[in-house]
């Protein structure tokens, strides 16, 4: 009887081990679980993180360079600024056009530092229809003030104002203006959702 007795312990005690050992086992598998959940959504967290910064970078980056390009405008406008292309004499009737050499210059410069010295040409991807036209545009106004004053240059006038007898000359550098607004327009409108307000300055 003792026998049967010890054999019956024995046998209680196994039971209890395994039992024992399977709540440790669940226990164990459910931490190892929870761990590996806890770190990839820490991941994922991380990740998007990490994604919202570098869209907000990117959003900023546009916005710089939009901002950078809009200043190129007082170049262009009629509006005399100190720093407009074209300056307009004479009389209503009998108007004179100039170009100022000096402005020219200042606007060839200008749009190195923009593109290069400052990194804003980055965000005009030349894959990107909106952002082609508007690169396209601004060097096409860039390609007829080098070749004026390379033109000029070859006259030995280097600096100071030059009368424009070219009328398509003139016409172009004052569609340019318009054409450089609409652009940026959609340019804003396509990559921050932002609308431009197109009304001029006041005199």
């Amino acid at each position: 009887m003792a026998h049967t007795m010890f054999l019956e312990i024995k046998w209680t005690d196994a039971w209890t081990v395994y039992v024992l050992t399977g709540q440790l086992a669940v226990t164990l598998f459910i931490a190892i679980m929870a761990n590996r959940w806890a770190h990839t959504y820490w991941r994922r967290q991380k990740r998007e993180e990490i994604d919202y910064q570098l869209h907000g970078l990117k959003a900023q980056g546009y916005l710089n360079a939009a901002k950078a390009v809009w200043g190129l405008l007082a170049y262009l406008t009629e509006k005399e600024n100190g720093k407009c292309l074209l300056i307009y004499k004479g009389t209503k009737e009998k108007p004179l056009v100039y170009f100022n050499i000096d402005r020219g210059r200042a606007y060839l410069h200008r749009l190195s530092e923009i593109f290069y010295d400052e990194g804003h040409g980055i965000f005009l991807n030349k894959e990107v229809k909106h952002h082609s036209e508007l690169k396209q545009h601004i060097f096409h106004v860039r390609t007829n003030v080098y070749r004026i004053i390379d033109k000029e240059a070859r006259r030995g006038i280097t600096t100071g104002e030059i009368l424009m007898e070219n009328q398509g000359a003139i016409d172009f550098f004052r569609e340019s203006y318009e054409q450089l607004r609409t652009l940026l327009q959609q340019y804003m409108h396509k990559e921050l959702k932002y609308n431009i307000n197109t009304i001029e300055p006041a005199d």
